[in-house]
């Protein structure tokens, strides 16, 4: 899987299963942007991991879609 690719099925992810304020893209962050809390978040977080098979680290809340699905290819491609 590429990082497009890891793009759209975050944005799908965020818009089928939580209410975001903005609609998603690669430089939106997760907190301010999107409006995700730290339910959403940890949810968020267990859908990545479940998906990609990768433990996710602490610190989502201040990143963008696009640095999450680079530190998903990092994290897959080091497995």
């Amino acid at each position: 899987m590429d990082k497009q690719e890891i793009l759209e099925w975050l944005y799908d992810e965020l818009k089928t299963n939580f209410v975001v304020t903005e609609v998603p893209h690669a430089n939106a962050g997760v907190y301010d942007d999107l409006g995700l809390d730290s339910v959403d978040r940890v949810e968020l977080v267990m859908r990545i991991e479940d998906k990609f098979g990768v433990e996710f680290p602490e610190g989502m809340a201040n990143m963008t879609l696009g640095e999450v699905a680079d530190k998903i290819l990092e994290l897959s491609t080091s497995k």
